[in-house]
């Protein structure tokens, strides 16, 4: 599909994923924002598109795909803070004590037993700590996502039999 015709198959249809991303962000900036990365992703892929009569389901469902997307990323990195919360204590949570001395030394532990990883696997599950998919970790280590996956695989599982083994507690 050519940039103009593109444009012009985007510009017709424009208001609609507005509302339609508006119904899936409940907010006005976000939902720009939804539009905006929809529109990157479709623009890259242009030449995959050839139908300009689909143009809206096609572009519709990258919307959705890409609201998806960020909503995984988003549980993910939520996820992670809770348990960083979880495992070091959180003053603003009201823990009872002000010394954090035992939830320091598991943390400086758990440190300990990551620096025992291949520095590939642990950058691959540091990566995936932080909330990035496996398909950006691949690109990002030039892998295939399917060694991602391992990685992050093999890594969980080390990181529980090093804990067993130092008898560390972990949050639940």
């Amino acid at each position: 599909m050519k940039t103009t015709k593109f444009e012009e198959c985007f510009q017709d249809h424009h208001q609609y994923f507005h509302r339609f991303a508006m119904k899936l962000t409940k907010s006005a900036a976000d939902g720009e924002d939804l539009v905006h990365d929809a529109f990157i992703k479709a623009y890259r892929h242009k030449e995959c598109f050839t139908d300009f009569h689909k143009f809206k389901s096609w572009f519709s469902t990258i919307l959705f795909n890409t609201f998806i997307d960020r909503y995984h990323k988003k549980r993910r990195s939520a996820d992670y803070v809770a348990k960083q919360i979880a495992v070091q204590g959180s003053p603003a949570l009201g823990a009872a004590s002000s010394n954090k001395g035992l939830e320091r030394m598991k943390y400086v532990d758990l440190l300990k037993l990551m620096d025992t990883l291949s520095d590939q696997n642990r950058e691959a599950f540091q990566l995936y700590q932080d909330g990035y998919s496996y398909k950006e970790i691949g690109k990002i280590q030039q892998i295939p996502i399917g060694t991602v996956k391992s990685r992050i695989f093999f890594v969980r599982n080390k990181m529980k039999m090093l804990i067993n083994q130092h008898g560390l507690q972990t949050a639940a």
